[in-house]
């Protein structure tokens, strides 16, 4: 085999991988991964970790001091989700097929009950988005208000059934892709309408390293930084919570994640 044609072979592999793991999707959807209030900056999508209280619930507060090993820590994401969903729209558009609507929704959790009733998950994790991107996307939809992780996926869903879309993609951290799996195999068992679907859950970790694949020194950064939070209390705490709630999915148990 010549040696051009064998570099063809390569590159085709890639781009099967590429698409892969990155699929061409007509809907991309931001999922939220909690947000805080900093005493700078307002409200912004949360660091890899956030702050718990003493209940073990959602604080909203932003610690700088708080670090991934500390008892309150517990993973966050919302900043990564954002820039990996920036990533991944831009790669679909180079890719010449960029998806045909970006959708949110305004999610209010419980921890969020006493801020301004302006504020939500979605339109904070949809701002960052848009100032991570070069293209704006044509269309933007923001969808009804939900207080989980289920209501939000729900919304998208049903988004979808309603506009005639056929795919949709949902772009979260890895640690979170097994439990949403199982609420959208729920869902569509749940909603015969929503069986058609295609859903694709995106890891963020992955459009991450793709996003500094060109950047070698800033790759190994970002390598670093994820084998360390991979490890760390904050993240093996919510392993455990993730994954006893997509058990509890599939056995019709599930009351929320952490109380299942």
């Amino acid at each position: 085999m010549s040696k051009e044609k064998m570099n063809m072979n390569v590159e085709s592999l890639q781009s099967l991988e590429n698409q892969e793991q990155i699929p061409n999707v007509e809907v991309l959807a931001i999922i939220g991964h909690s947000i805080e209030e900093d005493t700078t900056r307002g409200w912004v999508p949360t660091r890899l970790i956030q702050k718990m209280d003493e209940s073990k619930k959602r604080t909203g507060v932003r610690d700088r001091g708080l670090g991934p090993d500390d008892e309150r820590a517990y993973v966050g994401g919302g900043n990564a989700v954002a820039l990996a969903a920036a990533e991944m729209y831009e790669t679909l558009i180079a890719r010449g097929s960029p998806p045909r609507a970006v959708s949110v929704v305004p999610g209010r959790p419980l921890y969020l009950e006493k801020a301004p009733p302006d504020v939500n998950e979605g339109t904070v994790m949809l701002d960052a988005f848009k100032k991570k991107v070069k293209h704006l996307p044509d269309t933007f939809i923001t969808l009804g208000a939900a207080r989980n992780t289920q209501g939000e996926l729900e919304q998208h869903l049903r988004m979808c059934v309603e506009r005639g879309y056929k795919s949709i993609g949902f772009v979260l951290l890895d640690l979170r892709i097994e439990r949403a799996e199982a609420i959208l195999e729920r869902l569509k068992a749940e909603h015969p309408e929503f069986s058609s679907l295609e859903t694709k859950c995106i890891s963020a970790e992955t459009l991450l390293r793709h996003r500094y694949q060109d950047e070698p020194e800033r790759l190994v950064q970002v390598e670093k930084m994820l084998k360390a939070f991979s490890v760390s209390a904050a993240a093996t705490k919510t392993v455990t919570d993730e994954k006893g709630g997509a058990e509890a999915i599939r056995q019709g148990t599930y009351k929320g994640k952490g109380n299942y």
